[in-house]
């Protein structure tokens, strides 16, 4: 037989999650749920940190495990993010990372439930800067009101021209009204849809329209010197 010298040795396998770390993902204290989940990261070892690998890391959760009012099927999502610069002003302590706002989506199977024959929907875009610096891009749709006729083609199912400009004017005004707010209080609108109720009641003075909603709102800048505040705003 082979002896013992020659004979190959397996190498012993070792659990990687053993040197793993996890952390809860803290939300903003607008809402009454602030545990929404945890990430994990390799734990700290000569020059590598924890913190390092959890920057800019995005998390996104039901309005529906946000609030306990709403209820657990809602159709909105919050999408949250641990700031780039985490480490340098105490949002990732040893067993938690604070989170800020970074965007809002309607759900997919919502989206797709309000297309429907014999009807014009309206698209309109705006970007608008908020109080605390940060840069938003927003996305809201609406579609004419054809009433009881909707399984027939009407004079109500297609919308002119000149009254689709107007309706999108009309939002991109009330959009630039969120300008005078700060991320905490964008997070209330988007919850009470309070905006979206303003909207469709103007935009009912010039045309018949319903489903007035925001489907998507992103964030895309932020000054690197305002982070310190948006954390204290939307955290402590």
């Amino acid at each position: 037989g082979k002896s013992k010298k020659f004979r190959s040795r397996k190498p012993k396998k070792i659990d990687s999650f053993l040197k793993k770390k996890w952390f809860n993902i803290i939300a903003p204290k607008l809402f009454s749920t602030r545990q929404i989940g945890q990430t994990i990261a390799n734990q700290d070892h000569s020059k590598f940190k924890s913190e390092d690998a959890l920057r800019g890391r995005r998390v996104e959760v039901n309005l529906g495990d946000l609030e306990s009012k709403e209820q657990k099927t809602d159709d909105r999502i919050f999408s949250f993010k641990i700031p780039s610069q985490g480490s340098e002003i105490g949002c990732i302590s040893q067993t938690e990372c604070l989170t800020i706002f970074d965007g809002y989506r309607m759900t997919t199977h919502k989206r797709k439930s309000l297309a429907k024959k014999h009807q014009t929907m309206i698209e309109t875009f705006h970007k608008v800067k908020l109080k605390d610096s940060n840069i938003i891009r927003v996305k809201v749709i609406c579609f004419s009101d054809s009433k009881e006729k909707l399984y027939y083609r009407t004079k109500e199912s297609s919308m002119k021209k000149r009254n689709v400009r107007r309706i999108q004017r009309m939002i991109r005004n009330s959009i630039e009204e969120l300008g005078k707010n700060d991320s905490n209080n964008l997070m209330k609108i988007l919850v009470d849809r309070s905006l979206e109720n303003k909207m469709l009641k103007r935009g009912n003075m010039i045309c018949g329209v319903k489903d007035m909603l925001i489907e998507k709102v992103k964030v895309i800048g932020c000054s690197e010197n305002m982070m310190n505040d948006i954390v204290d705003l939307q955290q402590r």
